[in-house]
């Protein structure tokens, strides 16, 4: 198996996992990249208190990320896409619980039924540093 369709395989297990009761452990590391109102200026994760502490339980501190891209200020909040070229930083967050994920797509108002009317979208991407795979929220 290739790389790429290891990825896309491990992406949709992942999207899968996510479904399973809170109980049910999981062997892998899961990752979560977060900017903007996830983290303040110093790239504190919830330094705005903006999740609840249950959200935040369920997620570890592994440090910073940075990946390659476009930060848009869309006003109370910034929106990344994956096009350009610019150096983005923020917070690296190891998810102890995928059943999380759900209540992270409610923060974000993302539907994954619904992904074309939804302003952010979850997605599975390879970081630049450090070189893991991780969900992050693009616009």
């Amino acid at each position: 198996m290739k790389d790429g369709e290891q990825t896309i395989l491990r992406a949709a297990v992942l999207d899968s996992v996510e479904h399973l009761p809170a109980s049910v452990g999981f062997p892998m590391k899961m990752y979560l990249a977060v900017y903007g109102t996830l983290s303040d200026n110093n790239g504190v994760p919830f330094a705005q208190g903006e999740l609840s502490r249950e959200i935040q339980a369920q997620l570890v501190d592994s440090g910073s990320f940075k990946i390659k891209g476009t930060l848009y200020d869309l006003g109370p909040y910034p929106g990344f896409v994956l096009q350009g070229e610019t150096p983005i930083h923020g917070r690296l967050l190891e998810i102890k619980r995928p059943h999380i994920l759900k209540s992270l797509d409610t923060y974000e108002e993302y539907d994954p039924q619904c992904p074309e009317e939804s302003q952010f979208i979850r997605r599975f991407i390879m970081l630049d540093e450090p070189k893991v795979a991780a969900w992050i929220y693009v616009y």
